[in-house]
């Protein structure tokens, strides 16, 4: 995970263009919001390998799924296509208990949840090893 330190906030914007290389272990790269630090965070995953994109919460250190307005209660997050190799854009909306997630321009899913009501950094996050690029980072502070 890697923290942006100039920017502290509660509700935002977050995008970045993503491309997912290679990995063995993982194949998964994503955004990261209301980070108080590396074990207390929200994360939006894209995964290429289990072709999804899914909202977890990380309290201390453990991840836990949060579900997706819509979805089935064991499914986590929604299927979606991701290639290796690919450059695609992630952007995450969040304001209060609401996030909306958007790749490459559409919208995938809405999510609710009260876990971390707290402001926090963004930045960029991977898997295991997981070989991905990251360009044009972008984070709007609305509150």
């Amino acid at each position: 995970m890697c923290l942006f330190d100039k920017v502290t906030c509660l509700d935002g914007d977050v995008s970045v263009r993503l491309k997912i290389i290679s990995g063995r272990d993982g194949q998964d790269a994503g955004v990261v919001f209301r980070a108080a630090d590396s074990n207390n965070y929200y994360l939006v995953r894209a995964s290429a390998r289990d072709h999804n994109i899914a909202l977890f919460r990380v309290v201390n250190g453990h991840f836990d799924p949060v579900p997706v307005k819509g979805a089935l209660a064991r499914n986590v997050g929604v299927l979606h296509p991701i290639k290796i190799g690919d450059w695609n854009l992630l952007r995450v909306t969040y304001r209060g208990n609401q996030t909306t997630v958007y790749f490459d321009h559409r919208k995938v899913f809405e999510a609710f949840d009260t876990g971390v009501k707290t402001a926090g950094r963004a930045g960029v996050w991977t898997k295991a090893d997981t070989v991905a690029y990251f360009d044009d980072f972008r984070i709007d502070k609305k509150k």
